[in-house]
């Protein structure tokens, strides 16, 4: 890759390694940029505050799955290389997109998926960007996509895109993520430790959570396009 590739006002960067070096190690940046992250391993997740018990440890493991934590809230993600398009975003403090609101900050990278998910699915079909505040439901706090938050994007009422962010002197840092396919038994296994509980969690990734099942860069092509008109 050229090592200056930009899109627009953005500085564009790609990365590929563990699920552990790209949520936990954090590049500096001091412009607007793009991050491309391509994880080559299968992990789950963690939100910074959550905490696996040793039940889910043992599962994780037996299952071929690591575990990691990323910088930011919420709920855990399970993360498995072809099946999800990963992209994380920064903001300089200074930057015009630069909200100090956390809840209206995030808005912008919502309206941007937004209109990826619409060149897939067409515009008559329903997408629209949360811009209330967060709604928990059951479950939320340990799987991010039962969930939804200010800046996250549903289709026909389903979670599509999930988004998390971190603050620091520096600027913003926003967290997204796209499922193309989703093993929903599989996720429920992994996030809980009672059968029935595994069975709740799958049953409601099932009915809330959406799929964009196209190549991962189709997907890229697109928001990179649509990143490129960002003022």
């Amino acid at each position: 890759m050229p090592e200056n590739e930009v899109c627009g006002t953005f500085q564009i960067v790609r990365r590929s390694g563990s699920c552990s070096e790209l949520s936990e190690q954090l590049p500096s940046l001091t412009a607007r940029t793009l991050i491309l992250a391509e994880p080559n391993d299968r992990s789950v997740i963690l939100g910074s505050a959550q905490e696996p018990t040793e039940q889910m440890k043992l599962r994780c493991e037996e299952a071929g799955f690591g575990f990691s934590r990323r910088r930011s809230g919420g709920g855990a993600v399970v993360i498995v290389p072809d099946e999800v398009v990963w992209v994380d975003l920064f903001l300089p403090a200074d930057d015009p997109l630069f909200q100090s609101d956390v809840r209206s900050g995030s808005l912008w990278v919502g309206d941007l998926w937004c209109e990826v998910v619409r060149q897939f699915v067409g515009g008559d079909s329903t997408v629209a960007v949360h811009r209330g505040a967060l709604i928990e439901a059951p479950w939320s706090r340990a799987c991010c996509f039962l969930g939804l938050g200010p800046g996250e994007v549903t289709l026909g009422g389903q979670k599509i895109m999930g988004l998390s962010q971190r603050r620091s002197r520096a600027g913003a840092w926003f967290f997204s993520l796209v499922y193309r396919t989703l093993e929903v038994e599989r996720d429920g296994a992994l996030l809980t430790e009672q059968a029935s509980d595994a069975k709740e969690v799958s049953d409601r990734l099932a009915q809330g959570v959406a799929v964009l099942p196209f190549a991962r860069e189709e997907i890229i092509d697109v928001l990179l396009h649509l990143a490129a008109e960002i003022d």
